[in-house]
C-alpha cells in the first residue's frame, strides 16, 4: 500500500495520561494534525482551557504554544467518528490484585473503539506496556472482527513502545531512539517514518513480539538492579556498614560499575507493574519467574523498613509509634526527574505502615497537590512546621527541595530529641551526628 505524506500527519491518541499526552504535545508541535481522545470529561476540559492533569516540566508552556499553532490538536470524549489514518493506543495496564496479573481491559476497550471507525489503509499501533502476544492475539483480532478487515491488507499494525522517564519526556521523545515492530514491512515502514518526525533514530527490531518484549526488557531490569541495591543495603545495615558510601566509591572512576544507591522504595506506574507482567509471561511459557517476583517484593518492603528504623529509635527514646507525629517529606513516586505523580509510589505504602501503627502522619511535596495528599488521611504542612511539630522525620524523595534543607535551622527549631531517617542520604551522616538532638538513620 502506497500512501501520500500528507495523509500520513493525521493521528489519533487514545489515552491522555502520561504517555498519551506527552506524545500527542510532541506530535502537534512538529505539525502532526492530533486527536486526543480520553474518557474523562473533566481532564478534556481542562485540556481544552490548557490544564494538563499533572505536572510535567514544560508541558503547561507547550501547550500553549501549541493552542496558536495553524492545526492545534483536538480533545475528545470518546472516539465516534474515523478521525485519522493513524491511532495510537496509549492506555493503561494496572496490575489486578491480589491476581498479580495485568489488566487489559483498557487496551480490549481502545481497540474496539478504534476498530468500529477503522477505515481500510489506516495503520493502528499499540504503546502501552502488554504482556508479550497481546497485540497479536487480543488487539489484531478485535480489529479484524469488528472492522471486517484483514491486518497486513485492510489495515496496518505496529507495537512503537513508550520508554520516557517522567520529568523528562518531552525532551525524551525527541532524543531516545524509537522501537518500533511491525506486523509486516508496510505497518513497520509507515511507523517508523511517523516516528522519524520526532526523533533522528527509529530501531526496527524485526517483530511486534520483540518489540513487546524489549519494552518489559527495559523496566525489569531496572527493578532488578535497584532490588539488588536495596538488599545488598539490608545486608550492610546487619554488619554494620552504611551502603551508599561503597557504593559511590565503588562507582568512583570504575565505568563497568553503575550501581545505584539504596532507597526507600521503587514506585511508579511502571516500575511496580512490570515485573509482574512479565512473570504472567513466564508462567505461560513455563520459565520461573522468581527471580524477577523476589526483586519486586524487595523493592516493595524498602517502605516497610524505613518505618522499623524509625520505630527502633522512637522506642529508644521511649515514644511509642502510636504516640508519635512522623513528617514525610516527598510523595510523588521519585523526586529525580521531578513529578507530581502519585501512582503505585512508595511513600503511600509507608503512610499506611504508619496509619496502621497509629502514628499521626503530617505531609509535605514540592509538586503533589494539598488535596491529593489530603486524601490519603494526612494533613498537609510546611517544611519548617512540621519539623517543630515531628517526633520522627522521613525523607522519602530525593527532589531537590530536600537536598539543600537548612538542617542547623531546622534541628534547633524542631522537637527534641528528633529522628531524622534520610531515605536517600541526601545528608553527611558525620555532620548530622554533630547536631544535638538529632538521631540520624539511612537506608
Amino acid at each position: 500500500m502506497k500512501y501520500e505524506d500528507n495523509q500520513e500527519t493525521n493521528v489519533c491518541i487514545l489515552g491522555l495520561g502520561y504517555v498519551g499526552l506527552t506524545l500527542a504535545t510532541i506530535f502537534a508541535d512538529v505539525g502532526i494534525k492530533v486527536t486526543g481522545i480520553d474518557r474523562d470529561e473533566i481532564l478534556i476540559n481542562n485540556l481544552n482551557v490548557g490544564k494538563p492533569p499533572f505536572f510535567e516540566k514544560g508541558l503547561v508552556e507547550m501547550l500553549s504554544a501549541n493552542a496558536h499553532l495553524p492545526f492545534p490538536p483536538t480533545y475528545l470524549v470518546g472516539l465516534k467518528e474515523p478521525c485519522a489514518t493513524i491511532y495510537i493506543i496509549t492506555v493503561g495496564t494496572p496490575i489486578m490484585r491480589p491476581s498479580l496479573e495485568p489488566n487489559l481491559d483498557y487496551v480490549r476497550n481502545a481497540t474496539k473503539e478504534v476498530a468500529a471507525v477503522l477505515r481500510a489503509g489506516d495503520l493502528v499501533i499499540l504503546r502501552s506496556t502488554v504482556p508479550i502476544g497481546v497485540t497479536r492475539n487480543v488487539v489484531l483480532p478485535a480489529l479484524e472482527s469488528i472492522s471486517g478487515l484483514v491486518a497486513g491488507k485492510g489495515f496496518d499494525l505496529a507495537f512503537c513502545p513508550e520508554r520516557t522517564i517522567e520529568g523528562k519526556a518531552l525532551t525524551e521523545l525527541r532524543e531516545l531512539p524509537q522501537i518500533v515492530g511491525g506486523y509486516n514491512k508496510s505497518s513497520t515502514e509507515r511507523a517508523a517514518n511517523l516516528f522519524r518526525n520526532t526523533t533522528q533514530t527509529v530501531i526496527d527490531v524485526g517483530s511486534i513480539e520483540a518489540s513487546e518484549m524489549l519494552k518489559i526488557l527495559d523496566n525489569t531490569y531496572r527493578d532488578l538492579m535497584f532490588a539488588y541495591s536495596n538488599q545488598m543495603a539490608l545486608l550492610c545495615a546487619n554488619l554494620g556498614l552504611d551502603m551508599t558510601p561503597i557504593v559511590r566509591a565503588a562507582n568512583q572512576g570504575y565505568n563497568r560499575n553503575r550501581i545505584p544507591v539504596p532507597s526507600p522504595g521503587v514506585g511508579g506506574a511502571c516500575l511496580s507493574k512490570d515485573p509482574y507482567i512479565l512473570a504472567s509471561v513466564c508462567r505461560q511459557a513455563g520459565i520461573d519467574p522468581e527471580l524477577f517476583i523476589l526483586g519486586r517484593q524487595i523493592n516493595e518492603f524498602m517502605p516497610l523498613h524505613a518505618v522499623q528504623k524509625v520505630e527502633v529509635e522512637l522506642e529508644k527514646l521511649g515514644k511509642p509509634l502510636k504516640d508519635s507525629t512522623i513528617l514525610v517529606l516527598g510523595f510523588a513516586f521519585k523526586g529525580q526527574p521531578e513529578t507530581s505523580d502519585m501512582r503505585d509510589s512508595p511513600t503511600i505504602d509507608l503512610v499506611n505502615y504508619l496509619k496502621q501503627k497509629g502514628s499521626r502522619v503530617i505531609a509535605h511535596d514540592p509538586l503533589v497537590s494539598r488535596e491529593e495528599i489530603k486524601a490519603l488521611g494526612v494533613e498537609v504542612t510546611t517544611i519548617e512546621n512540621g519539623f517543630a511539630h515531628a517526633d520522627a522525620v522521613i525523607i522519602m524523595l530525593n527532589h531537590t527541595v530536600y537536598q539543600d534543607l537548612d538542617m542547623h535551622y531546622l534541628i534547633e527549631k524542631a522537637k527534641k530529641p528528633l529522628v531524622l531517617m534520610d531515605g536517600w542520604h541526601l545528608y553527611s551522616k558525620t555532620d548530622m551526628d554533630r547536631l544535638s538532638g538529632l538521631v540520624y538513620r539511612s537506608i
